[in-house]
């Protein structure tokens, strides 16, 4: 198994990853061993589209080609 020093981390992000393993009942160790793991696992579909369909689907509203329609949308 490898180890993994990570120089000059924030002391506020330690706390809050104490935090969030304390709210899963895990140790601190053990809850970046699952961040890791998580942020780690490949992509089920890693196809370009796919990646580019995720990311508008997380979008606030309608895409516009024309700003113009955006602007009459606003009004």
């Amino acid at each position: 198994m490898a180890t993994v020093i990570i120089p000059d981390l924030d002391d506020a992000i330690v706390d809050r990853l104490e935090v969030q393993a304390q709210l899963n009942n895990r140790s601190l160790e053990a809850e970046l061993r699952r961040i890791l793991d998580n942020a780690s696992e490949p992509m089920a579909d890693s196809g370009s589209r796919a990646v580019a369909e995720r990311i508008a689907a997380m979008s606030l509203g309608p895409l516009y080609e024309d700003s113009a329609e955006a602007i009459y949308a606003d009004r």
